[in-house]
């Protein structure tokens, strides 16, 4: 099982669009609107999903945090036809990379509910998850099911989705639905923390052919904020709540995997807020994946902000905000130690087999010279077909996990 979560940062129909921007003026100066082009941005899309056109190392599962959805969406439902066109172009562009027809995609559900017309005060972003996933290696199970107005836990009355979700070639003319609305043991909704906050989307997948493995995803993304006690930390530690993310180990009518994986706003490298964010899902025995090393980020910087002279945190900040937690089933057994977890750094094009997505690599562009009316190594790494088009896809690297 190949799994990719990827937030791509207000993930809509224009990132496959000419990128629009007013170049830095003086006041007095008329401002002219610009463009560029499309293909920059593309082409790293392209080389994340394809793994730099390695089929090994191409995922099954492709998970897009960040999918921005209409504000009169009610919670719990799909994504509507009016907003789902960055999401196909997403797919249609998997299987042009990959060279494979057979990708699908989970209809996509609201997160969190709309903001009310007399709400006073901040909102949390709306949003949906985009889970794309190759059905000639693994099966779309649910957990749940659609009936045509609603999710449901049975599978009595299922019903198909209505466009674009109903077509074959799109989500495979499924009635299965991931899930949004969680509870604990004792059956009461969980809050992450709070109602206007995101849920995380639950999903099933099972393996086909070999030993046709279960594999449960919940990818999350929380609210940012600061301190050990914001709603990134205290939505984080909701997650081991979850009744159906916590069943009790060594029931084979459970899935194999259970794997809780997203944006959690939650930085590695600041020890207050990750321990108390990830205290009670390590408490359930679930694996911690990608830890500091003071090498690795998920997380670049803006462009003003980024030079490429003292990699890598010259672009990206010391930040791991990503993750991924495993736990495995039955248990307790020794944990296997070939888990492939890493950050896709498309800058150095690091690791292999991807590579870097800039028109000049790194190395190059840090050896041009200065002065006398040249770029330069910093002013050349902002250019859009370097860094700047790779930020301006998202802040967020992808990360990428291999369970063999």
């Amino acid at each position: 099982m190949k799994l990719m979560v990827w937030n791509i940062e207000k993930f809509t129909d224009a990132k496959f669009q000419d990128y629009e921007y007013y170049p830095t003026a003086k006041l007095s100066t008329k401002r002219k609107r610009q463009y560029n082009s499309a293909t920059d941005r593309l082409f790293y899309m392209q080389m994340v999903v394809g793994a730099g056109g390695t089929a090994a190392d191409v995922p099954d599962v492709i998970a897009v945090l960040e999918t921005m959805t209409a504000r009169n969406t009610p919670l719990g439902q799909p994504m509507n036809a009016l907003d789902s066109g960055g999401v196909l172009q997403f797919l249609q562009m998997i299987k042009d990379e990959t060279g494979n027809a057979n990708w699908r995609v989970v209809p996509p559900i609201k997160c969190n509910p709309p903001k009310p017309a007399l709400h006073v005060g901040k909102w949390a972003a709306e949003e949906a998850v985009a889970v794309f996933y190759n059905s000639a290696t693994v099966t779309f199970e649910g957990p749940d099911y659609w009936n045509g107005a609603a999710i449901q836990r049975a599978a009595g009355g299922a019903a198909a989705y209505a466009l674009p979700w109903n077509g074959a070639t799109i989500a495979g003319g499924t009635t299965r639905a991931g899930r949004v609305d969680h509870t604990d043991n004792a059956g009461t909704a969980v809050l992450f923390p709070n109602n206007m906050n995101r849920r995380p989307f639950m999903v099933d997948f099972r393996e086909v052919g070999g030993a046709t493995r279960l594999f449960r995803c919940l990818f999350m993304h929380t609210s940012p904020q600061h301190g050990a006690t914001g709603t990134h930390v205290t939505g984080t530690q909701a997650i081991a709540q979850i009744a159906d993310m916590n069943p009790a180990q060594n029931t084979t009518a459970n899935p194999n995997y259970y794997i809780a994986c997203g944006d959690f706003n939650v930085n590695d490298y600041n020890a207050l807020e990750s321990v108390a964010a990830y205290a009670p899902l390590l408490a359930l025995s679930y694996k911690y994946l990608i830890r500091t090393t003071n090498t690795d980020s998920t997380h670049y910087r803006r462009n003003h902000d980024a030079d490429p002279l003292t990699p890598p945190f010259s672009y990206q900040h010391r930040e791991i905000l990503d993750n991924f937690f495993v736990r495995r089933n039955p248990g307790p057994q020794p944990w296997i130690t070939v888990y492939r977890r890493i950050s896709v750094d498309c800058v150095d094009g690091a690791p292999a087999p991807w590579g870097t997505a800039m028109y000049q690599d790194l190395g190059t562009i840090q050896g041009l010279p200065t002065g006398h009316g040249l770029a330069g190594p910093t002013a050349t790494f902002h250019q859009w077909e370097n860094f700047w088009s790779i930020i301006a896809t998202s802040d967020h690297l992808p990360i990428y996990l291999r369970i063999p």
